[in-house]
């Protein structure tokens, strides 16, 4: 049996915006915009329990291939009586808590070290659970080794950075024509199969990626002028670094 790792960090679509928010505001949540979908394809039900009821599905699904899943999800309303733990709990699904069942002994998984916090604990306002596994009891002996991504060092804060990513994504864009690739993609995709066409959007955004990084590239330089290299200067730029985070952090407590 395989095991499926699925990270849900989705939230039901809330129902209105505050008070003081104008009609259009409200409209445009994506509750409402989610409900007028819906509505128009003949589904009048609350676009929260679509949204949960669309969840379910997908798990039965991978249940009946023969998946052992595993749920990460942000969730926010109560794991054990919440609208999303009523579903997981349907008898197509039996899913349940990870930490009661292993701490009490009935699953099949052996955890050498198990870790819930007080709410609240840390930066977020969710409980944190550490529950520390065998990888080999999970993906059993032959695992796919996960790899870093790169990092991005964009300076985004900056608009005069932003501008140039931006023009410099635009004028490649219209270059090589990619707006209107998609277009002819798009009407042209009654004639072709899906598998083409999955792969003709596969091309189209491998190009565009293409583009963004090229942008990136040459927005992403940090001018830091002529600086000599000294323990010293060192030492005092460190220092200024952490008077500046102390401000900042003082700041921020004082705001709230």
């Amino acid at each position: 049996m395989s095991c499926l790792c699925v990270c849900y960090d989705g939230v039901p679509p809330c129902k209105s915006k505050a008070p003081s928010s104008s009609g259009h505001q409200r409209r445009e949540t994506v509750y409402n915009q989610q409900g007028r979908y819906f509505r128009g394809i003949g589904d009048v039900r609350c676009p929260r329990v679509i949204f949960v009821d669309h969840i379910g599905q997908q798990l039965e699904l991978w249940k009946l291939q023969g998946y052992q899943i595993l749920l990460f999800a942000d969730a926010n309303s109560n794991v054990y009586d919440g609208i999303l733990a009523k579903e997981l709990q349907r008898e197509e699904i039996r899913m349940a808590d990870v930490c009661e069942t292993v701490l009490s002994g009935c699953s099949d998984l052996i955890a050498q070290n198990v870790f819930q916090s007080a709410h609240g604990y840390g930066l977020g306002d969710h409980r944190v659970f550490v529950v520390n596994f065998d990888l080999v009891q999970l993906l059993g002996p032959e695992y796919f080794q996960l790899v870093r991504l790169p990092g991005r060092k964009l300076q985004a804060k900056r608009y005069k950075i932003r501008k140039a990513y931006n023009k410099s994504l635009r004028d490649n864009i219209r270059r090589h024509k990619l707006t209107e690739k998609y277009q002819r993609l798009y009407q042209s995709r009654q004639t072709m199969t899906h598998s083409k066409i999955s792969q003709e959007i596969h091309k189209l955004d491998k190009m565009k990626t293409e583009f963004m990084r090229c942008a990136e590239s040459r927005c992403k330089k940090k001018c830091a002028g002529k600086l000599p290299c000294s323990p010293k200067v060192s030492f005092w730029f460190k220092r200024l670094r952490l008077f500046d985070r102390i401000r900042k952090q003082a700041q921020s407590q004082s705001a709230i």
